[in-house]
């Protein structure tokens, strides 16, 4: 699964090294720069390649949300490519995130967004 992952206020380089250290060498996830993908025109998203294990959507959205409280942002916005989506406040309970996480495995996520 490929998704992409932006914000406007976080560069994708600093996004990029926060969410490494996030995931601490999760070998089911890959990050990368949308510039190392041609297939990918915005200079500003970093592409995570994620596994078929269950558990690193989970990890990776929950890593997300994580930085994106350090950096006092305020809402992660998650789009499915039928065009759904899920917003929610970075201020969720634990409890709230992880119904989150549930509903985010049902959507064919290809975007996260933090604002």
């Amino acid at each position: 699964m490929e998704i992409l992952i932006g914000s406007s206020n976080i560069s994708t380089e600093d996004l990029k090294a926060c969410l490494e250290a996030e995931l601490e060498n999760n070998e089911d996830i890959e990050l990368k720069t949308t510039s190392d993908n041609i297939r990918l025109r915005s200079p500003e998203m970093l592409l995570a390649l994620i596994g078929l294990a269950g558990g690193a959507l989970g990890i990776l959205i929950k890593g997300l949300f994580d930085i994106a409280k350090a950096r006092c942002e305020k809402k992660i916005i998650i789009r499915g490519k039928s065009g759904r989506t899920i917003e929610a406040p970075v201020s969720i309970s634990k409890l709230e995130l992880e119904g989150l996480v549930d509903a985010a495995k049902k959507l064919d996520i290809d975007k996260i967004e933090i604002y």
